[in-house]
């Protein structure tokens, strides 16, 4: 099974947003057994919060079921054992270079292909981060089941 990592700044916006749309495209798709999907933050600022509330909410209204969340940090270790990092936006590029052995980076790209998924903490437009989320997850899911 191949586990798709998905980071951002905190992990109780957009991460966790992309590791449930994810997680049911998988679902939806019948790829159970090929794909899981996990979600961690590259800063220390949220370990251990709940996702967003604004965020779940609009999961909620897509109906994604997502599980009981709790921000935690990326590990080297989990890094290693993923089989694609998915990031949001250059600061998370930037810090993954800080924190990942080069011999990492390899596996590291963005989520959206051409452009960033803007941080609704900061934006408050939940609903355009989920919208630009899904439809970048449904195209690296079909990168992903053609590899």
């Amino acid at each position: 099974m191949k586990t798709i990592l998905f980071v951002c700044h905190g992990n109780i916006c957009r991460s966790t947003t992309a590791q449930w749309v994810f997680a049911d495209l998988v679902e939806k798709a019948g790829l159970e057994d090929e794909f899981a999907s996990e979600s961690a933050a590259l800063f220390s600022d949220e370990i251990g919060s709940p996702i967003y509330p604004p965020a779940a909410a609009v999961l909620r209204e897509h109906h994604i079921p997502y599980g009981d969340h709790r921000a935690r940090k990326l590990t080297i270790r989990e890094a290693q054992e993923a089989y694609r990092i998915y990031y949001m936006d250059e600061e998370n590029l930037w810090k993954l270079e800080q924190m990942l052995p080069h011999s990492l980076l390899s596996k590291v790209e963005p989520l959206k292909k051409d452009g960033e998924i803007a941080d609704p903490w900061y934006t408050r437009n939940f609903e355009k981060a989920f919208a630009q989320i899904e439809a970048a997850c449904k195209e690296r899911l079909e990168e992903l089941t053609h590899e």
